[in-house]
């Protein structure tokens, strides 16, 4: 259906192709599956297993399959007896009743078969498709499903990091441990790009390589350190006359002498570390120009050219930490598959995306044909929290090839866009 219209449960057309209905918390959602099951199967005899149900979640499935039975049931006794006192049910059935006994034994046989119902969550239909397709999907019989891939996950971040960090320059790893890129902060960005491994990545790094930046890093330290011990005597006589100017932190005696201290242990034998950044980061023109006075006629904001040398390094440092993050997805997209094909598993997030790559590989046309077949009608509970990768094998799926083959299926995607919960997977 291509207009927006109002639905109606018991007259919307079930056989027009895709059909997005949206509907509000307390609106009746799953009784509106139910009784879309209910009329499949009262219009158009569709036998149980060939209605696809799908939700997210293993008690949301269990919930709409004992919604479906009781329905189907109410429906059975409702048109054996001739009436029900339940209005929305009423509703469905109102133009049957003429045919009820005939109709009463057709829902009867489908609660008998009512275990070959094909209601699944969105991870057990990709993989049912896949061992049932697996031919067709080039998919391996023994893989064993992962239900909590975060070892792995970590243990790729683990090798990365030692990888990159164990024999780096002290400067490095104060930078990457300054905004905690560590392996367990990792998992987060991992984990996103393993549901969504196609998205490409916007990086302030832009085409710039991490030896690149990490050397950049390296020399505008080298220049901040040479600028620092020629001009040490000139900013120490800035800030002992800070009351000229200064304000917040900048003007408070153990704040600056703090800052000193890290730069001088940074700057010399010790070496740089996690205090050497954050004391640089009070030495920026931006840092100072904001904790100048502006009260204080006379006040003018300092200048002098480690200022500069100190915002370079920092900047430098993100260029670097955004240049890690690319480095490290590029390092896990090159490891994680191999790691699970050498211990034969596979994660949720695998069952999604193998079968949306199968789906859009070579012979994924008979693939989508092959599930098409088996299923006359589906029905997509909680639509709004799809994320790309599970819209488009819905699309792939149940987009028809032929305009005769569209008036025979039914495709219901049920949602309430207020209530996207899954946001932060993309959905």
């Amino acid at each position: 259906m291509s207009a927006r219209t109002s639905f109606d449960l018991a007259t919307t057309p079930l056989g027009e192709g895709f059909c997005l209905i949206e509907a509000s918390a307390g609106t009746g959602k799953t009784f509106t599956i139910a009784g879309l099951f209910l009329r499949l199967i009262l219009e158009r005899d569709v036998p149980v297993r060939e209605i696809l149900v799908v939700t997210f979640t293993e008690a949301a499935t269990e919930e709409l399959r004992g919604r479906i039975r009781k329905t189907l049931a109410d429906g059975a006794v409702a048109l054996a007896a001739g009436h029900t006192d339940d209005k929305a049910l009423a509703g469905v059935l109102e133009a049957h009743w003429q045919n009820a006994t005939a109709l009463a034994n057709r829902l009867q046989r489908a609660l008998t078969l009512f275990d070959e119902a094909a209601i699944h969550t969105i991870h057990g239909f990709c993989q049912r498709t896949l061992r049932d397709r697996a031919f067709e999907s080039s998919s391996l019989f023994d893989l064993e499903l992962l239900p909590d891939d975060r070892e792995m996950l970590l243990e790729v971040a683990d090798d990365w990091w030692r990888e990159r960090f164990y024999t780096a320059p002290a400067l490095l790893v104060a930078t990457a441990l300054r905004k905690k890129p560590n392996p367990e902060a990792l998992l987060p960005l991992l984990r996103n790009h393993s549901r969504h491994p196609e998205l490409r990545i916007l990086s302030r790094a832009g085409n710039r390589t991490l030896d690149e930046l990490q050397s950049a890093l390296l020399t505008a330290f080298e220049s901040a350190r040479a600028s620092w011990q020629s001009n040490r005597a000139a900013l120490q006589g800035i800030f002992d006359a800070k009351d000229t100017w200064a304000k917040g932190e900048h003007a408070k005696d153990e704040a600056v002498q703090r800052w000193f201290t890290a730069l001088n242990a940074g700057f010399g034998e010790a070496g740089p570390d996690g205090d050497t950044l954050e004391a640089l980061a009070n030495f920026t023109p931006d840092a100072l120009e904001e904790n100048t006075h502006q009260r204080k006629k006379t006040a003018v904001t300092p200048e002098n050219e480690f200022f500069d040398c100190a915002a370079s390094v920092l900047s430098a440092a993100e260029d670097f930490l955004a240049a890690l993050a690319v480095d490290f997805l590029a390092f896990a997209r090159r490891e994680l598959p191999r790691r699970k094909e050498r211990n034969k598993v596979q994660s949720f997030d695998d069952l999604l995306t193998r079968l949306r790559n199968a789906l859009v590989a070579l012979g994924g046309d008979a693939l989508a044909r092959a599930v098409r077949e088996r299923y006359r009608a589906a029905l997509i509970d909680e639509f709004q929290d799809t994320d790309p990768v599970q819209s488009d094998i819905f699309r792939l799926i149940f987009t028809p090839d032929t305009a005769t083959e569209a008036e025979a299926r039914s495709v219901f995607l049920v949602g309430d866009p207020k209530q996207a919960i899954y946001g932060f997977r993309g959905a």
